[in-house]
């Protein structure tokens, strides 16, 4: 598949771009978070409602089935965890365009084309800051200290 902002091929349909950055899918993550969020809030709205007419309305009555203030403590559980999905999701929201907002704006299919270092394929990556990581040790290091206590011990059973 190809983008269709900056025409990079090899795509995912479901996916942001490689090169650009841009959400190749009919309907962005952003877009659906935002609609949960919607849900959520109207659910915890409704929830909370519900729960508030049940208790007021037979709170304190004589004869009124236990079923009743079950369902109304079901619809407060239920309103709570929506609320807490709403919290959830409008962090995400927030880190999310905190994450866009620092990154550098995305850059064309020319410009990106332009800042291609000699050797290196157009929209491909550069190579990785490996300054952090501890180099990786020899197979061959320290095998000698390794086995001369095998060889002393066994010059030791073979004199006595």
């Amino acid at each position: 598949m190809f983008c269709n902002h900056c025409g990079a091929s090899d795509q995912n349909e479901q996916a942001y771009c490689k090169r650009c950055g841009k959400w190749l899918g009919a309907s962005a993550p952003e877009q659906r978070m935002i609609v949960m969020a919607v849900f959520s809030a109207v659910s915890t709205v409704f929830g909370a409602a519900s729960a508030i007419a049940l208790f007021s309305t037979f709170l304190g009555t004589r004869g009124v089935p236990p079923a009743v203030y079950v369902a109304a403590t079901f619809c407060t559980i239920i309103s709570v965890h929506q609320m807490i999905s709403l919290f959830f999701t409008l962090g995400l929201l927030q880190r999310l365009k905190q994450g866009r907002s620092q990154d550098q704006p995305a850059v064309s299919g020319r410009q990106a084309d332009q800042h291609v270092r000699p050797g290196q394929q157009a929209g491909a990556l550069g190579a990785a800051d490996q300054s952090a990581f501890i180099a990786p040790l020899s197979v061959s290091e320290s095998t000698t200290e390794l086995l001369e206590p095998a060889a002393r011990v066994a010059r030791r059973e073979n004199s006595s």
